[in-house]
């Protein structure tokens, strides 16, 4: 299965700058983030065609003048006019600059790059008719890295004005959402190439891999906020007019959250963001374009025993040291009878790759957390509990659960203290692109038209960061408890003379999984609502006499009402990439 997701932008209608994803959407906190750029020279742009006018045919000066200038093969327009009126020497000498001047025209065209680069950038768009967006300033304040928005090339501060709101070209990111945006990540700059001239080598290729921190929230976009990942690709070009200009072009960049072996997922803290980075990049040129495959090139790669300085020798480095402080604190503290229980943690933590990206499978992962959830869950409690209370103390970050409390498939509805109705469902723990099949037994012969049976994406904001107008009045879509409620899917099923009754709920395949942060918290809910009838019959009589009588259904009920439940249900990321498509951005 083909899983490639490439991406493509035209500079200047003679370049097309290409990014292929070799897994997508791409799991934080591995190493999955694999990619193939390329620069594609398309040749010359096409001039337009040079259009003449018909002479008029009643015009005999101009018929004949039309005439006499089609005698010339090399020469049009002004030249017919001029040619005429040189001796063949002084044409000659015009041919020839005119030559010179077309070939240092063409190297013009030719496109120089210099000073090229990639790196990282997420950021949070908020709808500030939901969001407050002045509990957000300070991190707005915060991320401004040295007169830039987040150290990003192009997203500089205003000159004109020192609100921290106002950056030059920001609404490339989101158009229309200039003054909402929050930087979640950025990365510095990783090196791709010094200079590069497309016009001798028209196909230019560099493989790029990156480890991702496990902390990143997924994409997400709802009404009240968008998490939005880009992959930046900038250079510096040569123009006509003998300035550089920068270029900085933006590529779709999708996160899947992380999960760890025993089903848990890091509390994602939106208002702490990780800017600048140290991005340790792999990147290497490709100079077999012919066979710029994925797996050419990593083949290429471990026979030559290519790696790059920033490769993932430096992974342990940058998180390690904080960890090290963190025990040797602890060990000047403990008495004696504590000092072989954190040699213990010590040697657990630093002596194992039991945290590694490289030891550790996330889509195993959630392979596992689907098939066995009961079986992730007992590893949680013998093995995961002890390090997580390393993490927390440490202040790294926190973990979540994605599973329930209690393995339930079954559910008894009670109404006015009676059964009503046994919902089952086919697992307790769902992915996203798969079928929830619900299975519904009617109870106590309860008079039912119909049901309807939906999925639902609930947001749950917290209460710190709701906004408020003047008058104390929060977003008219918000529910009293401070909830957007996105319908996913539908179904109507129809319950008359029938006892039991099956619908199947397709999960989206760009829905997000489950997840918290600090702002909202979104969890999906299975939603039946039952219509109730208290007519004992479906049918009316239209006419009667000595031989019978004369039925029809009836049209509408008189009197009805509805009863509604909602189950909670876990539905985590999706272990399977997406298939194979390409993107014109």
């Amino acid at each position: 299965m083909v899983t490639h997701t490439i991406y493509n932008q035209l500079v200047d209608n003679n370049v097309r700058v290409e990014v292929v994803y070799e897994n997508y959407p791409v799991i934080a906190g591995t190493d999955e983030l694999s990619l193939i750029l390329r620069f594609r020279y398309l040749g010359k742009p096409k001039l337009p065609k040079e259009e003449h006018s018909e002479p008029d045919p009643e015009d005999k000066d101009a018929v004949n003048s039309s005439h006499k200038a089609g005698s010339s093969d090399t020469w049009s327009g002004f030249g017919r006019r001029i040619s005429s009126q040189f001796s063949n020497v002084t044409r000659n000498v015009f041919l020839k600059e005119l030559d010179k001047v077309e070939e240092q025209h063409e190297e013009d065209d030719e496109p120089v790059f210099v000073v090229g680069y990639t790196q990282l950038f997420g950021y949070l768009a908020i709808n500030e008719n939901i969001i407050d967006k002045k509990k957000l300033e300070d991190v707005r304040k915060r991320s401004v890295i040295g007169n830039k928005l987040a150290g990003i090339e192009g997203l500089e501060l205003s000159d004109k004005t020192s609100n921290i709101w106002q950056f030059n070209n920001i609404e490339f990111l989101e158009p229309g959402k200039s003054n909402q945006i929050i930087p979640l990540y950025s990365t510095t700059q990783a090196m791709l190439f010094q200079e590069i001239s497309l016009a001798q080598d028209p196909l230019k290729i560099f493989y790029v891999k990156v480890p991702l921190p496990k902390n990143l929230p997924p994409n997400y976009h709802s009404a009240a906020l968008t998490i939005n990942y880009k992959l930046l690709v900038g250079y510096q070009q040569f123009e006509k007019s003998g300035k550089i200009s920068v270029r900085t072009l933006k590529f779709p960049l999708k996160l899947q959250a992380y999960v760890n072996r025993v089903g848990q997922q890091p509390f994602f803290t939106l208002d702490k963001p990780l800017l600048g980075q140290p991005i340790e990049a792999q990147v290497n040129e490709v100079t077999d374009g012919q066979k710029a495959s994925f797996a050419s090139i990593k083949s290429q790669l471990k026979h030559s025993d290519i790696e790059s300085e920033s490769d993932f020798s430096n992974d342990k480095i940058a998180v390690k040291p904080i960890e090290f402080l963190a025990f040797m604190q602890k060990l000047s503290q403990a008495n004696i009878n504590q000092v072989v229980e954190i040699q213990n943690e010590f040697h657990k933590e630093f002596l194992t790759d039991y945290t590694s990206p490289k030891n550790e499978n996330c889509r195993l992962n959630l392979i596992n957390l689907v098939s066995n959830p009961s079986q992730v869950l007992s590893l949680r409690q013998t093995e995961r509990k002890p390090l997580q209370k390393n993490f927390e103390e440490l202040n790294l970050f926190e973990y979540d659960s994605l599973l329930p409390a209690k393995f339930q498939t079954r559910f008894l509805l009670k109404r006015n203290t009676k059964n009503f109705a046994q919902v089952d469902l086919d697992k307790s723990v769902f992915r996203v692109n798969d079928i929830i099949r619900i299975n519904i037994q009617l109870l106590n012969h309860i008079k039912t038209t119909g049901l309807i049976v939906a999925l639902e994406r609930v947001e749950t904001i917290s209460d710190q960061y709701i906004f408020k107008d003047e008058k104390g009045q929060i977003h008219e879509n918000l529910t009293e408890q401070s909830q957007l409620v996105e319908k996913v899917c539908e179904k109507v099923v129809s319950t008359i003379n029938s006892e039991q009754v099956s619908a199947n709920l397709p999960i989206p395949y760009n829905s997000p999984g489950q997840f918290k942060t600090n702002i909202v918290n979104v969890r999906y809910l299975v939603t039946i609502k039952f219509i109730l009838v208290e007519e004992s019959s479906d049918l009316e009589l239209i006419y009667s006499d000595n031989k019978g009588d004369l039925l029809r259904g009836v049209e509408f009920y008189s009197s009805g009402s509805e009863f509604l439940c909602r189950l909670p249900i876990k539905v985590v990321p999706n272990y399977e990439p997406n298939f194979g498509v390409v993107n014109y951005v």
